[in-house]
């Protein structure tokens, strides 16, 4: 879900795409949600490892690996914006700090709930992050809502009223993420670090707290010694969480911003799954809470589609295609 906060001030226009182009973007996006639902089942390879620990390894993994995609991308001037804002005003180190706190609590618990039997209570927060998020736009930033996102809404408020009633309360997990992550974008946006040089000073801030986790554990040391499979797959993880913010951020200079958005909806849905093949399965009282969830979701996606091909022009032809 990193992919919906990135920038997209590159984004091509519609009618600037040839079908080549466009069905590229479509599959960097997918294989963007693909690698983030690997990385989520990735946790339980990591055992003994705790999901503080794993967050950790994560931060020190990932940090040198996207700096080095941002830098070979010809984006670091991006990094260089973030540090003349720094300059410029002292406190706007505060409101990047707030960034990376909600930032890294999201990190955390993706990793820690597959490893806690948590997934699928994540994974429904995931689910309705694009919901709450239309709901951000209407009341935060007076968006006009549409009949279909008002629909798509209606249904996710019946599902969450179900899991509520059913269960008694929403799980603190699901709420973390379906509140947590708009409250992130919020930040984002009001302090205008959405691209790749505002993610890479949330990671770089998370660095120290990511080191002194390491360095604390009890069982860093003997850990290695009894499973050092954790050589290569600590270093894996690294490139598995760039390579999915790699794939997002191409497929979203390529594409446009509702095509985008809409592929963006793959991801949780692929958590979801991910949850179930970890042998989490959905107890027979909150089985409706689900199916509503997923309309919700197919409302918001199949409404922002025929809004996008109302407006679109027609794909060009290829070069030197008949």
């Amino acid at each position: 879900m990193l992919g919906m906060g990135m920038s997209q001030s590159n984004a091509s226009s519609p009618g600037s795409l040839s079908r080549a182009t466009y069905s590229r973007g479509v599959l960097l996006a997918l294989c963007g949600s693909i690698m983030a639902g690997i990385m989520y089942y990735y946790a339980t390879l990591l055992l003994p490892l705790s999901g503080l620990e794993i967050f950790g390894w994560r931060m020190v993994c990932t940090v040198p690996c996207l700096a080095l995609f941002i830098y070979f991308y010809g984006e670091w001037r991006l990094v260089r914006e973030v540090l003349q804002k720094v300059r410029r005003r002292k406190s706007f180190i505060l409101w990047l700090c707030l960034s990376s706190f909600l930032l890294a609590l999201q990190l955390w618990l993706f990793l820690w709930a597959p490893i806690n039997s948590k997934a699928l209570d994540v994974s429904l927060g995931y689910l309705l992050m694009p919901l709450v998020m239309v709901v951000c736009g209407r009341f935060i930033y007076r968006d006009k809502l549409a009949p279909y996102q008002k629909r798509a809404v209606a249904c996710a408020a019946m599902g969450v009223a179900n899991q509520g009633y059913q269960v008694g309360a929403i799980s603190l997990g699901t709420l973390l993420v379906a509140f947590g992550f708009p409250s992130y974008f919020v930040v984002k946006k009001h302090i205008k670090t959405e691209g790749l040089g505002g993610l890479l000073s949330d990671m770089a801030l998370m660095l120290p707290a990511a080191l002194w986790i390491i360095w604390q554990s009890p069982t860093e040391l003997t850990v290695f010694t009894d499973h050092p499979k954790l050589f290569f797959l600590l270093p894996l993880l690294g490139v598995i969480s760039s390579m999915a913010i790699a794939f997002f951020v191409t497929a979203g200079r390529i594409l446009p911003m509702s095509i985008f958005g809409l592929l963006s909806y793959m991801e949780p849905v692929l958590l979801v799954l991910v949850a179930l093949i970890l042998g989490e399965r959905i107890a027979l009282r909150e089985l409706p809470t689900y199916p509503l969830v997923f309309m919700a979701i197919a409302v918001l996606a199949l409404g922002g589609l025929r809004e996008w091909k109302r407006q679109a022009p027609p794909l060009p032809a290829d070069a030197g295609v008949e």
